[in-house]
């Protein structure tokens, strides 16, 4: 197991007597900054004028596949990117589809799309994270459970992953990189300690009647690395980080609970803010910003109060980091006694 969303380990080892090619200069922050916002605000705007026409699932998906493509920009390149948004377009169809059959069936879609992002690890680094918690996201979008209601979130999933995929060939050249597939084997141990895990979670949550499923999944992703070395360390950062998340938007939205332009105003900057971070390889504040964006401000509904669901996702919180930090201490020595060693005796 390699690193998880580092960027910098996206760069392939340089063979023995070759030149070490020039580094490409990483953009400064306020170019970062300067591209997400243009990036968000304008596909925000595309994908708000379709929703006053076709619905609010048209603005959801597409704002849920712009921040589940974001972190494949610096790993990925455009063909792998192009791969990314089918596989995104998979889950979408997948959660929607499966999504009014209750949460037993939606196990399986858990599973399935843990084990499948495995397939995505390249370079030594995962270049997807989040494909279970993005399926629960997308299944809240089925009323029905017909096909029918597939198209519009696909055409807002486009709209933001088309608009994700230019910022990265403006900010990142990602048409230009090259990437080597890991090992199967080692695609697939990840992929299978993120499908355990991600069940785990999902039959918690759905036993003890817990809210804020997708929410919980989504640190797990966040948490649970490729890299085994960076369970710890993502444990403690993005835990922080996501709590830090939660009592910021819990404060604001009880100071604006009665001004609706404020809230969207701050959903709106939290979320620039989040990205930027990101392509920044800025972990703590793009959680920070991405909980407060993404997940607290978006789910807090009428009827639950903002300290409720403050509550609610700081408990989804440190589950969710006990179950990575648990399943990392049962898989490292699974994969240094067994997967390794076997690994080496095929390859020798």
């Amino acid at each position: 197991m390699q690193n998880d969303d580092s960027p910098a380990a996206a760069t392939p080892p340089v063979p023995a007597g070759s030149a070490e090619p020039q580094a490409r200069d990483e953009p400064s922050f306020k170019r970062l900054l300067l591209l997400s916002a243009i990036c968000v605000l304008v596909a925000g705007g595309l994908l708000f004028w379709l929703s006053r026409m076709w619905g609010t699932p048209v603005l959801s998906a597409g704002y849920i596949g712009l921040m589940f493509l974001a972190p494949a920009v610096r790993i990925l390149n455009l063909k792998g990117m192009v791969a990314a948004t089918g596989w995104a377009m998979a889950i979408l169809v997948l959660g929607v589809l499966i999504g009014t059959f209750g949460p037993w069936v939606q196990l399986g879609g858990v599973v399935l799309t843990a084990l499948g992002q495995g397939l995505f690890v390249v370079s030594g680094s995962a270049g997807l994270n989040r494909s279970p918690a993005s399926l629960v996201g997308f299944s809240k979008f089925a009323e029905t459970g017909s096909p029918a209601e597939v198209w519009q979130p696909l055409i807002g999933l486009s709209i933001g992953a088309a608009a994700i995929i230019i910022l990265g060939l403006i900010a990142f050249g990602s048409g230009k990189k090259t990437v080597k597939a890991a090992p199967l084997s080692e695609r697939l141990f990840y992929g299978g300690g993120l499908a355990i895990g991600s069940a785990v979670l999902t039959v918690i949550w759905t036993v003890a009647g817990l809210g804020g499923l997708g929410y919980a999944l989504l640190v797990f992703c966040l948490v649970y690395a490729f890299d085994s070395g960076k369970v710890i360390h993502n444990s403690r950062i993005r835990v922080f980080g996501a709590i830090l998340g939660v009592v910021t938007s819990v404060l604001v939205s009880w100071l604006l609970s009665s001004w609706q332009p404020a809230l969207i105003a701050v959903f709106m900057i939290c979320g620039i803010l989040a990205l930027a971070s990101l392509l920044n390889k800025q972990e703590f504040w793009f959680v920070v910003f991405l909980v407060a964006a993404v997940v607290h401000l978006a789910e807090i509904t009428p009827g639950k109060s903002a300290w409720d669901s403050g509550v609610e996702h700081i408990f989804g919180v440190l589950g969710a980091a006990a179950v990575a930090v648990a399943l990392h201490c049962v898989a490292v020595p699974l994969h240094n006694r067994i997967l390794k060693p076997a690994i080496a005796a095929h390859t020798a």
